[in-house]
């Protein structure tokens, strides 16, 4: 292999670890959250307070509202890794779109 090709080969490996590393070891805020879920926030808007309202408490008939502590982290303002969100995520997606997306229906 040339020097040339030798050079794209660790300037292309270097910028997937970066990537990679960015992806998997960036916190996860509200901001973030909701662009992953598919739910627009105004530049400059609360996000944590649209979060809150994309994702109202779950009915429950057993004397409390049982909440995935991931997200009432995200709901509190507190970011949370990468790992953590890809737990909570289809949980989080699929409140946001029964109640975000489906509010449209009902209007």
């Amino acid at each position: 292999m040339g020097e040339n090709q030798a050079d794209i080969v660790k300037t292309g490996i270097g910028l997937l670890v970066e990537r990679t590393r960015k992806y998997l070891y960036a916190p996860v805020d509200a901001r973030q959250a909701l662009e992953e879920i598919g739910v627009q926030v105004e530049r400059g808007a609360d996000a944590v307070a649209v979060l809150r309202e994309a994702l109202p408490p779950e009915p429950a008939e057993v004397g409390f509202l049982p909440e995935d502590p991931r997200l009432a982290a995200l709901k509190s303002g507190l970011a949370i890794s990468r790992v953590d969100w890809s737990f909570a995520y289809s949980f989080a997606a699929v409140r946001a779109h029964q109640h975000v997306f489906s509010k449209g229906d009902r209007e």
